[in-house]
């Protein structure tokens, strides 16, 4: 990615890891909205990675992962789940650099987000072996 010093806005990393929403429509017929591709795929491939991981060992992603999945209003697969948490995940990362400031959960997950709510009590993950 290179120095984040160099991105004006987030979404511009999003769209160099090519997971950007395009749609695939001509005329009066809506095609399919789907990711690029049209970026880095070691980047598309390491974030989607590391938001597996993410997913099945911290609190706050599990929580969104969940939510996504069964919202009521526009539920996600599986798989475009992760992919919108790799995109958050690019966000949060662009904040802290340009921010200079150390990951907070709370942040990530604030009070007010209809995840928690939607959540209900809050289940365990696992822990990662230090």
């Amino acid at each position: 990615m290179g120095d984040l010093n160099n991105y004006r806005h987030a979404r511009q990393l999003i769209k160099l890891a090519g997971l950007n929403l395009v749609e695939n429509s001509s005329g009066t017929r809506k095609g399919q909205t789907r990711i690029s591709k049209r970026g880095r795929a070691k980047l598309r491939c390491a974030h989607f990675r590391v938001a597996l991981i993410l997913v099945a060992r911290t609190q706050e992603f599990s929580i969104l992962h969940h939510y996504y999945t069964t919202r009521t209003n526009n539920p996600l697969k599986g798989k475009q789940s992760l992919v919108a948490i790799c995109c958050r995940l690019l966000r949060i990362i662009f904040a802290l650099a340009r921010k200079g400031m150390a990951y907070n959960r709370d942040l990530v997950l604030p009070e007010s987000h209809p995840a928690l709510v939607h959540a209900g009590p809050v289940r365990p993950v696992a822990k990662v072996a230090a």
